[in-house]
């Protein structure tokens, strides 16, 4: 299970960030993501605001690191901080475009230039189209998670259960407080887990373990649907890990 509650290395956390990056944005991103950075520094006209925002998302990053451990998408604003030297690369390819369609002397050559100039930025565009992958990206945000209402309509609450038990990384518990129609209640530590008895039903997050269970937890989970799962209380219990 990924950990939660600062439980890593920053070797760790540094490899999982890059991980995020390279599941969340296409491969041509990544490669021109450093010259952006280099480019949005190196030119006056975004020095300031590249600086800025790039500090800003060190900052976002590293203090509530807990945050960018669990959450693929938390460092995004290293989007904007790159914004600047995309459009500043932008600013140098349209340039030597219009050089290209100048041309010089021979019009011949300089129509061969602007064919071959035209064609490739539309080659360029339809890959980075093609490379941010929509129908993957709707189904990793929309259709995954969408699987954990047909976990808890279809288990739903032990016989006698007066609690939603969840672990706190379970996102906005409302909709499971809904579907059961019970009060919801976070499984936060392991003094949480003692008051849960043997045959409640706990839901929890197979992505977002808290630091104080085993990743083999889902192993015994009596149901499973997508990155979630519902576990016993007594399971929950079994998978403890020492202190």
């Amino acid at each position: 299970g990924r950990r939660v509650g600062f439980d890593w290395t920053v070797s760790e956390f540094l490899d999982r960030q890059w991980t995020f990056a390279r599941r969340l944005l296409p491969t041509w991103y990544l490669v021109l993501a450093l010259p952006a950075l280099v480019a949005g520094l190196a030119d006056a006209r975004s020095r300031f605001l590249t600086g800025l925002l790039a500090s800003m998302v060190v900052v976002f990053a590293v203090v509530p690191a807990d945050n960018a451990w669990v959450h693929d998408y938390w460092n995004f604003p290293a989007l904007m901080a790159l914004f600047p030297g995309f459009a500043v690369l932008a600013d140098l390819a349209c340039g030597a475009l219009a050089n290209l369609r100048r041309g010089g002397a021979d019009e011949s050559v300089a129509g061969l230039r602007r064919g071959v100039a035209e064609g490739s930025a539309a080659v360029l565009l339809v890959v980075a189209l093609v490379g941010l992958l929509p129908g993957a990206t709707h189904d990793r945000y929309f259709g995954a998670p969408a699987e954990a209402g047909h976990l808890v309509e279809a288990v739903g609450p032990a016989d006698g259960q007066t609690i939603v038990w969840h672990a706190p990384q379970v996102p906005w518990p409302t909709w499971i407080s809904l579907a059961w129609g019970l009060p919801p209640g976070a499984v936060a530590s392991p003094g949480d887990v003692a008051t849960v008895t043997d045959d409640d039903r706990v839901v929890i997050h197979l992505d977002r373990l808290p630091a104080f269970l085993d990743g083999s937890v889902g192993d015994d989970a009596l149901a499973v649907r997508g990155n979630y799962a519902v576990v016993t209380g007594a399971d929950l219990r079994n998978h403890l890990k020492s202190q």
